[in-house]
């Protein structure tokens, strides 16, 4: 993925369920996948030994806000930190992560400007992702 634009802007997570909070925190995490790409390769290759995927499928996986993504995302975003966590004991109540943007800090250039709503006010809260699934339509039981 050569093309920066094409990177989703800073995202953040916290953990909410209690047991994930006492064994992780409840700070807000960043998940910046400028900073992904630009790591050398072997942290690459190692992080996609351990997640046992492809970083371009846990990527894919943020944008539809699947488990497997959110999950991973947050693995990595943990091991941006700077945190020694395995893959294989992570395991937390990924659907109860809150995401958001990242605020912009002040005097920091913010890159591409967030979308702008139909009504012309500037986006706030919580990143909206939509997922669209890509099974068949279930056929009726009475056809």
């Amino acid at each position: 993925m050569a093309d920066r634009d094409a990177l989703l802007k800073p995202l953040e997570f916290r953990f909410t369920e209690p047991q994930d909070v006492e064994t992780y925190g409840d700070q807000w995490i960043t998940y910046d996948e400028l900073d992904i790409v630009t790591k050398d390769a072997r942290t690459l290759m190692a992080w996609e030994a351990e997640i046992g995927a492809s970083l371009s499928s846990v990527m894919n996986g943020v944008r539809e806000s699947s488990v497997f993504g959110d999950t991973c995302a947050a693995w990595v975003a943990l091991k941006l930190a700077g945190r020694d966590i395995r893959f294989a004991e992570f395991s937390p109540a990924t659907m109860l992560l809150v995401w958001r943007r990242k605020p912009v800090e002040e005097g920091k250039d913010p890159g591409s400007p967030a979308p702008t709503p139909p009504d012309g006010e500037p986006a706030s809260g919580p990143l909206a992702i939509v997922a669209l699934g890509t099974m068949p339509a279930a056929e009726s039981p009475t056809s």
